[in-house]
């Protein structure tokens, strides 16, 4: 499916990465690391007066320069979600807050009544819900790993809150205690929160670094999260399940060594609740969301933005396995995803940007092509040839100025710098070479594309320099020059 992207710029403070987007009344809201809140409506950016619940995160560093020579790493000290919950007219935050008296961290949820629309805010935040119990400094390493924490956000098919509550690096190799598999410890697990009362309850443990939750059609609960090195899960949420973290996995150490916790390296036991999918090696999945009212092709699919390979993942589900999950090259670390009734899907990326994307156009190219043909003074035999040799080159590119992929669309070749073509992924050959894409360059290469760029991928498509290779030069210097 073509895809049109949008990118709006968000003049953010922040220092570091982290944030979410929510949906206010249709608006497209974005929360920064740091507590900032922008509303983007009709492509311009808006920073709205409304300030975030406190954190702490000065007391926070203060402590930790009384009490050691560490840096406190405060960029790890986020807001990690927002949700405007429409049947209740509130805002909900997730975020690592601080407890000055007894300095430790929690996961914090704090809501306050909110506007249909982006507007200000006269009630103070409340603290709806903290996890148990609070987390002293570690020993060693950051003094608090919330780079670890999750808390990413969905509304349950009861009305229920819930929380993907990371392990804050309390797996027993980062620090003690083995958070996802104590009971007691609200880290590392699935947490549900009533939004009267704040009473919670943890509905599945074991989990590393949930960084996306969200809910199907069915009324699933999904989650995504990190391994270390490898083993970045889809996770299939069930009431009571263990999914085995930190005792099972299908990475390793970053430095590749195995996991010292882990049961029986590379499987993944028997014991504990297995994943759905999951990727190797690692992609770094930072969010997760159900696609509704996009397009029919996608509509009922998971979308999953990943952080280390810049990329989408959209996946679907057939009898609660993946059927194909398809990679979709975006080119920044995407931090968050949200779909929007309008038929819009936003990325907010590391690069401090929203990329919008919809539908795009067709590609009109093939409907050019055959009248292009039309126009050629040839036979009907030559004509039909024509056609054949471009839906042929069809079955690798696109026809049109967009490839949407990591082929060069033919749209796009003719009169381009080999230096700036992606055909230098697949023809190293042509990286350092400053020519040009024209009649004299096409020819040799589409003669023989092994000669004119030795090592190429593309293969020899059995054009003798003569007319059909002629016309068909002829149709993509056409291309580049139409609208497309």
């Amino acid at each position: 499916m073509p895809l049109a992207r949008e990118i709006v710029p968000i003049p953010s403070d922040a220092i570091g990465s982290g944030g979410a987007m929510a949906d206010w009344g249709g608006v497209p809201i974005v929360l920064t690391s740091v507590g900032e809140l922008f509303a983007i409506e009709n492509g311009t950016v808006t920073r709205l007066a409304i300030s975030a619940p406190e954190n702490g995160v000065e007391a926070y560093a203060a402590h930790v320069a009384e009490t050691s020579d560490r840096d406190p790493a405060a960029y790890w000290f986020r807001y990690n979600d927002l949700m405007y919950i429409r049947d209740r007219n509130e805002l909900v935050i997730s975020y690592s807050r601080w407890n000055e008296t007894e300095a430790c961290v929690t996961n914090a949820i704090a809501v306050v009544p909110a506007r249909d629309r982006p507007g200000p805010i006269q009630d103070s935040w409340r603290v709806l819900y903290e996890t148990a119990p609070c987390l002293p400094i570690s020993e060693f390493g950051s003094p608090v790993h919330g780079q670890m924490a999750g808390g990413r956000l969905a509304l349950s098919p009861t009305g229920h809150l819930l929380l993907a509550s990371g392990d804050y690096g309390k797996d027993g190799l980062h620090a003690q205690p083995v958070a996802a598999q104590t009971d007691g410890y609200d880290y590392g697990k699935v947490m549900e929160i009533d939004l009267n009362t704040g009473a919670a309850r943890q509905i599945s443990s074991g989990h590393s670094n949930p960084q996306g939750i969200a809910i199907d059609r069915d009324g699933q609960i999904w989650v995504v999260e990190h391994g270390r090195r490898g083993g970045d899960e889809l996770n299939r949420i069930e009431d009571g399940k263990n999914y085995g973290w930190p005792l099972t996995s299908l990475g390793t150490r970053y430095n590749k060594l195995a996991i010292p916790s882990v049961i029986e390296n590379g499987r993944h036991s028997e014991a504990f609740e297995a994943p759905v999918f999951a990727w190797l090696p690692s992609v770094a999945p930072g969010a997760l969301a159900l696609i509704e009212g996009f397009d029919p092709l996608w509509d009922g699919d998971l979308l999953v933005g990943s952080l280390k390979d810049q990329a989408l993942y959209r996946i679907r589900l057939r009898n609660d396995r993946v059927l194909f999950a398809e990679r979709i090259p975006i080119g920044q670390r995407i931090r968050y995803v949200q779909v929007y009734e309008d038929g819009r899907i936003a990325l907010f990326t590391d690069a401090k940007t929203v990329e919008f994307l919809t539908v795009g156009a067709a590609d009109h190219a093939f409907e050019y092509a055959a009248i292009f043909a039309e126009q050629l003074d040839v036979d009907a035999a030559t004509r039909a040839e024509f056609l054949a040799t471009v839906n042929a080159c069809a079955q690798c590119h696109a026809l049109g100025q967009s490839s949407g992929g990591e082929i060069p669309a033919l749209g796009g070749v003719f009169g381009s710098a080999f230096s700036e073509s992606i055909a230098t992924k697949h023809s190293a050959s042509l990286g350092a070479n400053g020519q040009v894409w024209d009649l004299e360059t096409l020819t040799a290469f589409l003669d023989d594309p092994d000669v004119f760029a030795p090592g190429t991928s593309m293969p020899d498509p059995m054009l003798d320099q003569g007319e059909l290779l002629s016309n068909l030069i002829l149709f993509l210097y056409a291309l580049a020059k139409i609208p497309q």
